[in-house]
């Protein structure tokens, strides 16, 4: 048995629209990110290589942790705007907001049941977050060992404060996520 059933106004229609565009930008945006941060490690990497003066080290390492920085906060950015994007398009889809005009199967069979994983910390965005922690943290010990005058040992006491603040930012940002994380883990 079929039943037509009728779309819903267009303003909703593009509303939940440019959710669904938002989603996918946000996810983007964040592979694009990826990207350049190995990009850029790989180049300051490979300009580590043929370094000889302990200051030259030093600089070198303090930029990994510039960059580190930068795009650490542009990934949990994201990532936040691309979670609020996909709970705006979920709620369109659970309100069945976005319902073109067609045909739809009031059929008995059973829907397919929707993927839970179970190690829900065991994600693309932790396994990234984790990939930015270690990132800065050697950049920082790289820093540290070659910085012999006071003045850079100053330097890396804020940046070594500049870590911990990154650290309490993203968990602030990522709480949300981690509760939901820890509420659906199962063995």
């Amino acid at each position: 048995m079929k039943e037509q059933v009728q779309s819903k106004s267009p303003l909703e229609t593009e509303q939940y629209k440019q959710a669904c565009d938002d989603h996918r930008f946000y996810g983007d945006m964040r592979f694009k990110q990826l990207s350049l941060f190995a990009v850029i490690s790989g180049l300051l990497l490979n300009a580590l290589k043929d370094i000889t003066v302990d200051e030259k080290v030093s600089t070198v390492s303090s930029i990994g942790m510039m960059i580190t920085c930068v795009i650490w906060i542009m990934e949990v950015s994201s990532s936040m705007h691309g979670q609020r994007a996909r709970a705006r398009k979920r709620s369109f889809e659970e309100e069945s907001v976005i319902m073109s005009t067609q045909e739809v199967s009031l059929s008995t069979e059973k829907a397919p049941e929707k993927f839970e994983p179970k190690w829900t910390h065991l994600n693309a965005t932790n396994a990234v977050l984790l990939l930015y922690m270690v990132s800065y943290l050697s950049w920082f010990i790289l820093f540290l060992w070659f910085a012999h005058s006071y003045l850079l040992r100053a330097i890396g006491l804020m940046l070594g404060m500049m870590y911990f603040l990154l650290i309490i930012f993203s968990l602030r940002e990522y709480g949300p996520l981690f509760s939901h994380g820890h509420r659906k883990w199962r063995w």
